[in-house]
């Protein structure tokens, strides 16, 4: 039974890492592809402040009038939110850390001298 249980703990462990890993790396890689656009955004021609409110501007009026963009927005909300809830389950999986120091079983511990010996 012992085996079983240590073979179970591992596969969980491996599945929670390789979770960790999945979630983490999709996020990392929309938050390459959010700075390599406003980086695009900063570096036009305009200027910094001209930019960002004109792309704001552009922003906000696309997604007033054009219903569609709506929902391609909220398509990419929830691939972050499943990447966050993969990460969560990775996490959920590793096998809980215990606080405070743990006590040696079986040690024999000999009496301590008293006085100078």
């Amino acid at each position: 039974m012992p085996a079983t249980s240590t073979r179970s703990q591992r596969i969980r462990t491996i599945s929670g890492q390789a979770f960790i890993a999945m979630g983490s790396a999709l996020m990392l890689g929309y938050l390459g592809v959010l700075a390599w656009r406003v980086q695009g955004t900063l570096g036009s021609s305009l200027g910094d402040c001209t930019a960002v409110g004109l792309a704001s501007l552009h922003a906000f009026q696309a997604l007033a009038f054009d219903h569609s963009l709506f929902l391609s927005i909220a398509l990419r909300m929830l691939v972050l939110f499943s990447a966050l809830i993969v990460t969560l389950t990775g996490i959920a999986l590793l096998p809980k850390r215990r606080t405070g120091a743990v006590a040696p079983r079986n040690r024999v511990v000999s009496a301590q001298p008293k006085g100078d010996q």
